[in-house]
Order: C-alpha cells, then sequence, then structure tokens
C-alpha cells in the first residue's frame, strides 16, 4: 500500500521537475552590465532638441550623478532597439534582457555643478553601446550628452571618394549637431531650466568616433572652455 501511494506522487514530482527544467532552459539569458564604481548613484534621460534653422531633431540621452531612484532605466528605446534587431539580426526584444545600474529620471544630485561631457559615438552604432561608461563618467560626477545623430551619411558607390564624402558630412552636419547641443545645454543651465543642471564654465568634450576627432577638435572643442579626448 506504501509502495502504491509513493510512487505517483514521485512521478508527479520527478514530471514538475522536467517541466521546470524545460522552462528555465527556454527562458532567456540576461546581462547585467558592470556596475559604475563611482560615489554617486546614476539617473538617465531623453530629450529632443530641435535645430529649426535646419530643421534637425537631435534625440540626446543624459546620464548624471543623482538622488536615488525608483524605476530601472531601459538600455534603449524600443524603436532604436527594433532598428538594431532588425540591422543586425539579433533576437527581438534583445534590449529588455540588458538590465543597467541607472534608474530613469531620477532627480539630479544637488551638489553641483558638475562637467560635462559630449560623448559622441561611431559610425554604425548608437548612444546605448556607451552605457557602461557613460555611468561610470556619470558616477564620479560628470553629466554625460550622448546625441544619437539621425543616420544620414552619404553613401557612394565608389570607394575611393566615400572617405572624403563621409569626413565631410562630419565637418558640416555632426560638427554642427555637437555644437548645437553644446549651446543648448549652456544655455539651459544659465536659464535655471527645470531639471537641466548647472554646469562649469570649463567643459570636457569627449569624441569617440575616430574619423570625426578631427572636425570635433578643429570645430567644436577648440573653444577656451572644451578639450577633446580619443578612446
Amino acid at each position: 500500500m506504501r509502495k502504491s501511494a509513493i510512487a505517483p506522487a514521485f512521478l508527479v514530482a520527478s514530471i514538475s521537475l522536467t517541466q521546470f527544467t524545460l522552462a528555465a532552459q527556454r527562458k532567456p539569458a540576461t546581462l547585467q552590465l558592470p556596475a559604475p564604481d563611482g560615489c554617486h548613484l546614476v539617473g538617465t534621460r531623453m530629450i529632443v532638441l530641435s535645430d529649426s534653422s535646419r530643421k534637425r531633431d537631435l534625440i540626446v540621452t543624459l546620464w548624471y550623478p543623482s538622488k536615488r531612484g525608483s524605476t530601472a532605466a531601459p538600455y534603449m528605446d524600443n524603436k532604436t532597439a527594433l532598428a538594431l534587431a532588425a540591422e543586425w539580426k539579433l533576437q527581438a526584444g534583445f534590449a529588455e534582457r540588458v538590465h543597467t545600474s541607472g534608474t530613469i529620471a531620477a532627480s539630479i544630485n544637488e551638489n553641483a555643478p558638475f562637467p560635462l561631457v559630449l560623448l559622441e559615438h561611431g559610425s554604425g552604432v548608437v548612444p546605448a553601446v556607451y552605457t557602461v561608461l557613460a555611468e561610470g563618467l556619470a558616477s564620479h560626477g560628470f553629466i554625460v550628452a550622448a546625441t544619437n545623430h539621425p543616420p544620414d551619411w552619404p553613401l557612394e558607390a565608389d570607394r575611393r571618394t566615400q572617405g572624403v564624402a563621409i569626413a565631410r558630412f562630419a565637418e558640416d552636419v555632426l560638427v554642427r549637431d555637437v555644437r548645437f547641443v553644446l549651446d543648448q545645454m549652456q544655455e539651459m543651465s544659465s536659464a535655471a531650466v527645470p531639471f537641466t543642471p548647472r554646469l562649469p564654465r570649463y567643459t570636457a568634450c569627449l569624441a569617440l568616433a575616430r574619423g570625426f576627432v578631427n572636425a570635433c577638435e578643429t570645430n567644436t572643442c577648440s573653444e577656451p572652455f572644451t578639450k577633446s579626448v580619443l578612446l
């Protein structure tokens, strides 16, 4: 009698364990990005800056020293994630499985002013790729502004002239984007716009696009309060 009672229970437990194991195997893996090592918590948010003179809207992601927030910041917005998934042949919803250390729209730390870093992404990538770097800088007391430049690079069939066309585009369009963002951040800081952090006169300009750094140095970061760094 005891054997007949134990056998069905063991069978049910075995089936449940098997189902749990299979479900765990089917569950997509997640990635926790390395935590920043600075003394500040990190907040992040996205703003849109519109350059009416060029009819150009620029989406800027900000990482900054913050107070404690309650909502985890997404790795990237859904529109960008969908575009990258299609271009890079990634699984749908990949961005939802990447966990950051920042919180969305958290209040800025009151121990301002903080230096501003303009983080410029390379060709073919988006600001979210530099999340670990941006969060690290923010945790050490920097405000990081990363502009997502619209993907309108000139594509020429002749490879012999394509490099020249891209260099000209960087100087004529991307440098003006960076200067516009820098001017807007300084204006918002001076006008004490809500949320906008106070910025010191000295600003760091960090260019991560190797083909863009020369134009940045000669056209954007030549101001007395800026410097450029190539990583």
